[in-house]
């Protein structure tokens, strides 16, 4: 058994250009301090368990490297539609970080589309220093302008930065409609029913949606780790699990077409 799978799981991607000290969030959240920057790595994936909803929930937490004028969106491509939530920083004294996550925003959404944009967060760091150049109205401001969340975090304190990834999460809980009727997922396709349940945190497919006998299955971006077996029960066209947590490649009778 995969133990994420009993957990509640937020995959978090945080962006921003060189000079913005987007680490600090990192060793906030993992040790309660900036002065453990030399335990993380530069970039990487790093993990926290916190409990929101009345719940734990696992936070996947990616740092990949800072945004350049060379870096090819398309290398990012799986890291942003697996992603649940996205954390766009720029420093308050720095008008090239936050003119960047402008173009930060604009890239992500071109790759998973306007109305799929999930939980953005729009955040401004090093507030505590003296010389600011980005004052609040303006991150206020493009914040309501790409409809994201606003926030300025002084990242010298973990108490501000956890409150942070915690908002974060909830909010990315709220997105997944967890406790919708499963058979209210079920659409017509010409003539045919489609179960279309992506970013909801589902851990199983129900055995709910049988009933409507869909021949098409697309749940990607969720928590599975199985496939349950009545599925072969379905005459399938299409069954696309990709971005979930399976090991291996999944093989359950019957079925083909399988996307992962």
């Amino acid at each position: 058994m995969n133990i994420e799978s009993s957990f509640n799981i937020i995959k978090i991607a945080l962006f921003s250009i060189s000079g913005v000290p987007k680490r600090s969030l990192v060793t906030q959240l993992l040790y309660s301090s900036v002065s453990q920057e030399s335990q993380t790595e530069s970039t990487g994936t790093y993990h926290k368990l916190i409990h929101v909803k009345n719940r734990e929930t696992l936070i996947r937490l990616a740092d990949p490297p800072v945004i350049t004028d060379r870096t090819d969106f398309g290398d990012l491509i799986s890291l942003i539609m697996e992603s649940n939530a996205f954390i766009l920083c720029y420093s308050v004294t720095s008008r090239a970080s936050f003119e960047a996550v402008d173009v930060i925003f604009d890239q992500i959404s071109f790759i998973r589309g306007a109305e799929n944009m999930n939980v953005v967060f729009l955040v401004g760091i090093n507030v505590s220093q003296s010389n600011r150049e980005i004052p609040y109205e303006y991150g206020a401001k493009l914040a309501k302008k790409k409809g994201t969340e606003f926030l300025e975090v002084d990242e010298t304190h973990s108490d501000i930065v956890k409150a942070m990834f915690h908002r974060v999460v909830e909010l990315a809980l709220d997105t997944s409609f967890s406790d919708v009727n499963p058979l209210s997922l079920i659409e017509q396709e010409d003539g045919e029913y489609a179960y279309r349940a992506p970013d909801r945190f589902l851990t199983t497919i129900p055995e709910e949606v049988i009933e409507k006998n869909p021949r098409r299955i697309i749940v990607t971006n969720n928590n599975l780790s199985t496939l349950p077996t009545y599925l072969i029960k379905l005459k399938l066209v299409k069954l696309d699990i990709s971005w979930n947590l399976f090991e291996t490649f999944p093989s359950v009778l019957g079925l083909s077409l399988i996307h992962i």
